[in-house]
């Protein structure tokens, strides 16, 4: 079932099987606000910080997508919809306390980072492990930096 809420965001759970280039087609495919050096440093974050978020008017029907595609992939990528909304009368400071920071978290992960090109690039390869002057290595920085 569809919600089409635009309060909805989908978090991303970092593994350690799942390619960083099926996260980028993925991104790449399924988020419209994202270009190639964006979904780059998107993919970074859920890397580095073991989850992300990005909102998407539809994200029920995403993560459905998303996760029938890994699976078929043979990617155990986990995604899922998370609403960052705080419930009315939640009464108890704790929950309060932990709702509060998840809608500080959401809040600061779509928020557009300022990252140059050359940046991305540079911390893409770093992570993906692309030795400078491998094939790898060269084909990546063609295709994010343009030549």
């Amino acid at each position: 079932m569809t919600t089409n809420n635009t309060n909805l965001v989908v978090q991303f759970l970092n593994d350690d099987v799942t390619t960083f280039e099926f996260v980028l087609q993925e991104l790449l495919h399924h988020f419209e606000i994202l270009d190639f050096p964006g979904a780059v440093a998107f993919m970074l974050r859920i890397h580095k910080k073991g989850r992300a978020f990005l909102p998407h008017p539809d994200a029920d029907r995403v993560v459905a997508e998303i996760t029938a595609t890994a699976r078929a992939a043979g990617f155990p990528l986990q995604v899922r919809v998370v609403k960052p909304a705080r419930p009315k009368g939640v009464s108890c400071p704790r929950k309060a306390a932990a709702i509060d920071a998840l809608l500080a978290e959401v809040a600061e992960e779509i928020k557009p980072k300022p990252v140059t090109p050359l940046e991305q690039f540079q911390q893409f390869a770093k992570e993906a492990g692309y030795e400078p002057g491998s094939p790898e290595y060269v084909e990546t920085r063609r295709h994010m930096l343009g030549g």
